[in-house]
């Protein structure tokens, strides 16, 4: 199963990135995240916590949970997903464009391999 979209700009590649990860591998990353409400920073409870709960480490502004963040809303997703888009990603993938990286790893290595995927030459 694939998760996680890509944040990058793919539309200056032929290829298309893709996240693989398990069902909850997307379930937890997606449900546990909060926005900065001044600024939009990102954060997550497992994988990226701010140092104080609810508070911004960038500028000090309250974090708030989305409604398409919540775990009933992710779940809903997930299975649109299956329904949508995954003849997407069987069309790049015959087609040779897609690129797939592991979603479970740590942040810091899903962005090196997605940059340096997107950089390879075809």
């Amino acid at each position: 199963m694939r998760c996680r979209r890509c944040w990058l700009a793919p539309w200056q590649s032929k290829r298309r990135p893709i996240y693989q990860g398990s069902r909850g591998c997307a379930d937890r990353a997606l449900g546990g995240r909060w926005t900065c409400r001044s600024k939009g920073h990102i954060f997550h409870e497992k994988y990226n916590p701010p140092q104080k709960a609810g508070i911004c480490d960038l500028d000090g502004s309250e974090l708030y949970q989305r409604e398409d963040d919540k775990e009933e809303t992710v779940r809903n997703r997930i299975q649109v997903y299956f329904a949508q888009t995954m003849p997407l990603i069987e069309y790049y993938q015959k087609a040779g464009l897609l690129i797939e990286i592991d979603g479970a790893q740590p942040i810091e290595q899903v962005t090196a391999d997605l940059l340096a995927a997107l950089t390879k030459k075809a």
